[in-house]
């Protein structure tokens, strides 16, 4: 029994460790030459796919896309008199100050109420260029794959001391702007506004975790198992983790620690308004101490249970692993 544990710990590590190869090859993407709507709908496709399409492929995409786009030229020479050129500044000038950004096919709809005009949003996106608004409304964040939540995570812990005083971050909040155009970023606010990735904009990082108006982000503090040590080398922090939502998390670092350590919620971001017993003992989280936090709740429902045995890798070692560990020295609190 002892040598199936060696086994299946040394396993998770691997497969951990083989995840952690962050010098992942980098496609530099020159805007100039590319257009940002055909380039992210690939990023997009490629991060769906959990895959990094190759350096050669991307820059095939974007001769392709800079040969279109001089045809595109070509085909829009119709002039726009000053009048719509002017609104059309103004228009950007105050959509700026009040931190947000209007999409181009809702100033082609208030040219045509004002005006009279018709012109697409490619036309009308081409002049705001011309005025030197390169900024662009982001209309989807891509799916994130386990590799690179675990690289925020990693940012997280080693900046979670820095004072981002300017920023309310909510729950999966992406503020990357150089690296990939497809991000959004989020600014103070009751509701997350979205302004746009722009090469203009000073480079942030993804923080993963913070603050809703739907309330707090779940912090977690890890007590020291023996099986915790590798875990605390790759992290290179302290003993605090951030967590986004249980429901919508999946990241494979995470999972392994939820069932293999002692976790203790310090706070939550909602509580689910039914208790499932059944499945706080399957997952082995219900203690005998939770009778002396009877003001407290103890959670965990049948849906999150399903999103950690989803996979059948981590459903295999799961029911193996909580069948060697003491599952008595699992609690979980909020």
């Amino acid at each position: 029994m002892m040598e199936l544990m060696i086994n299946i710990r040394n396993f998770i590590n691997d497969r951990l460790f083989s995840l952690l190869d962050l010098n992942l090859a980098r496609i530099s993407l020159n805007r100039r030459k590319c257009s940002v709507k055909k380039i992210g709908a690939k990023l997009k496709l490629s991060y769906s796919k959990q895959s990094i399409p190759s350096k050669t492929y991307v820059q095939k995409l974007i001769l392709r896309c800079s040969n279109k786009r001089k045809i595109v030229k070509v085909k829009n020479q119709r002039s726009m008199p000053n009048s719509i050129i002017r609104f059309i500044k103004f228009n950007k000038e105050r959509t700026i100050k009040k931190k947000g950004l209007e999409a181009s096919y809702k100033t082609a709809h208030k040219i045509e109420e004002k005006f009279g005009k018709k012109y697409s949003s490619s036309v009308i996106r081409k002049y705001r260029f011309k005025l030197g608004f390169r900024l662009r409304r982001i209309r989807k964040c891509p799916k994130q794959n386990d590799l690179q939540k675990l690289q925020r995570l990693i940012w997280c812990q080693r900046n979670r001391d820095c004072d981002f005083k300017d920023y309310i971050f909510v729950d999966e909040t992406t503020i990357v702007v150089y690296d990939q155009p497809i991000y959004h970023l989020r600014l103070p606010s009751s509701r997350p506004e979205a302004i746009p990735s722009s090469y203009k904009f000073e480079c942030k990082i993804h923080v993963w975790g913070g603050i809703s108006y739907n309330g707090a982000t779940e912090f977690a503090s890890i007590k020291m198992p023996v099986l915790y040590k590798p875990f605390k080398k790759v992290l290179n922090t302290g003993s605090n983790l951030t967590l986004g939502k249980m429901q919508t998390f999946n990241a494979f670092l995470l999972i392994a620690l939820v069932t293999i350590c002692l976790i203790s919620f310090l706070s939550a971001s909602a509580i689910p308004e039914s208790i499932d017993q059944t499945g706080l003992e399957l997952a082995g989280l219900f203690n005998k101490e939770c009778e002396k936090f009877s003001q407290e709740i103890l959670w965990c429902t049948m849906e999150i249970v399903n999103i950690f045995f989803s996979n059948k890798f981590i459903s295999l070692a799961l029911n193996l692993i909580l069948t060697i560990i003491d599952l008595s020295e699992f609690s979980v609190r909020i």
